[in-house]
């Protein structure tokens, strides 16, 4: 590349173009050089107009700064006469007698920008990594937010407001002023004294303001808001959560007029969305905290629930028992006794309800387990043993109780019909749950077919139109009863 092959005139070419020779002495220089570096001398070293120092970190490797440059130039810090730097696109082309042609362009605008947007990428990062951020500390993360923000965009006033559920007033949840120290009183704005703004707030997408005192769309809120805090520029962006305004991140500058460039904006966007995540952290951990006191309270609930049912249960026993007592004949005893046992077996069913952590469910295989163990007991100097052989199931806490009586009446049937054998009395229970089916069987030993109890007969009937079920009884020697339903 050479002043001939561009055919232009090296004079009239806005791109500066100079000459070194063999010593890196300056042999010549066009009117472009003279307007970028200043007063340049012939025979000056092209050396001086380098700058010591190296290309920043965050501009190396960047694709953005290399489509930045001419095609084979490089970056480099070149300084001016008067000592001030600039970043620019060098391309060398050495000719003869070790006369070397350099063309300069001015690409500091270009470069701050994207030295702007990369530390604004980074900034963004690191405040997602917030401890506070993350964690929901609402007063912290937002302190965290303005503060950063406000530096990374170099304006002396960042505030964070909130909106009100009807959109009547927004109140600074933050207020950031760099000129008054740090962080300031918050205020409230109303809807009926800046109706203006507030439809603009709820109509426009960011609202960008380089003139604030003279522009229309700010007119409203000049004397009440803008000229007491000196506000030239400002920028508002909204904050959405799942598509509905919540807030609004407000960038003010009181030292300058700005013009908000693109990165500027793209920034803004950011940290409102980062705000958004923020009160959507606070808020979804606000919510977990208030269910689990509400489920704590629950427990605490339940568990005196539980304690005053299981007495009330007791009391109803004994009641039942006294009267027992007072029964002149075997009839009406044996009538409480099976009153009691059926009420046992509700006892059972709420025991294992309070034992569980799924209030709405029951491990019917323990409540099972603990019923035969009941029998067990009660039969036990009759002689008659209890086999089991149960899968494990869970059933909603009104299914159990209903299926519970039904158990405890095969099992009392079984165990008298079991009196009259005299080898080897045995009852066999047995639970089997496959897919969505329950199949419960009571049988005993009995030689004789035993009797039928007319009664436990009819509530067992009763019963399993409860449970929608089946029951099948086959009489005869080794008498057999089996329950199914579904656990739907």
């Amino acid at each position: 590349m050479s002043a001939d092959k561009l055919n232009i005139n090296i004079d009239d070419s806005p791109i500066a173009i100079l000459t070194t020779g063999g010593e890196g002495e300056i042999l010549f220089f066009n009117n472009a050089a003279t307007n970028l570096f200043g007063q340049l001398k012939k025979g000056m070293k092209f050396s001086t107009l380098n700058n010591a120092e190296g290309i920043p970190e965050i501009l190396k490797n960047s694709t953005a700064v290399h489509l930045t440059l001419d095609e084979g130039a490089s970056l480099h810090i070149l300084k001016k006469t008067d000592g001030t730097t600039f970043f620019a696109s060098v391309f060398y082309a050495p000719g003869k007698e070790k006369i070397t042609s350099v063309f300069i362009r001015n690409i500091s605008p270009q470069i701050k920008y994207i030295a702007q947007v990369k530390r604004q990428l980074e900034i963004e990062s690191d405040l997602l990594k917030s401890s506070h951020i993350r964690g929901g500390n609402i007063d912290k993360a937002l302190h965290e937010i303005a503060l950063v923000a406000s530096e990374t965009m170099g304006v002396t006033r960042m505030n964070i407001w909130k909106i009100d559920e009807g959109f009547t007033s927004i109140r600074s949840l933050v207020n950031y002023d760099k000129n008054q120290g740090g962080f300031v009183e918050n205020v409230t704005l109303y809807l009926h004294e800046l109706p203006n703004y507030f439809n603009l707030l709820q109509t426009e997408a960011i609202i960008v303001t380089t003139d604030a005192m003279n522009n229309p769309r700010t007119t409203e809120i000049r004397e009440s808001y803008l000229k007491p805090a000196g506000i030239l520029s400002m920028m508002d962006v909204p904050v959405r959560i799942e598509g509905k305004m919540v807030g609004i991140a407000c960038f003010e500058d009181t030292q300058q007029i700005r013009p908000w460039n693109v990165s500027e904006q793209n920034f803004a966007v950011s940290v409102a969305q980062i705000i958004a995540q923020t009160l959507e952290t606070h808020h979804r951990q606000k919510v977990q905290l208030d269910l689990e006191q509400a489920l704590s309270e629950k427990k605490v609930l339940l568990a005196e629930i539980s304690h005053r049912v299981k007495n009330n249960f007791s009391l109803i026993s004994d009641l039942i028992r006294l009267q027992e007592a007072k029964a002149k004949d075997e009839y009406h005893k044996k009538l409480f006794s099976e009153i009691r046992a059926r009420l046992l077996s509700m006892t059972m069913i709420h025991r294992q309800l309070y034992l569980t952590d799924n209030f709405g469910a029951v491990n019917f295989r323990d409540f099972v387990l603990d019923l035969a163990a009941h029998f067990r007991t009660t039969f036990a100097n009759e002689g008659i043993d209890i086999s089991t052989l149960l899968d494990n199931c869970r059933l909603p806490i009104g299914k159990a109780v209903v299926c519970g009586l039904v158990i405890n009446e095969l099992l009392t049937n079984a165990c008298r019909n079991a009196l009259g054998n005299e080898n080897g009395r045995l009852v066999t229970l047995r639970m089997n749950v496959m897919n969505d089916a329950v199949n419960i069987s009571v049988s005993d030993n009995c030689n004789n077919g035993g009797t039928e109890d007319e009664t436990s007969h009819d509530l067992i009937k009763e019963l399993i139109s409860q449970l929608k079920g089946s029951i099948e009884f086959s009489p005869g020697k080794g008498k057999s009863s089996t329950l199914s339903f579904s656990l739907g």
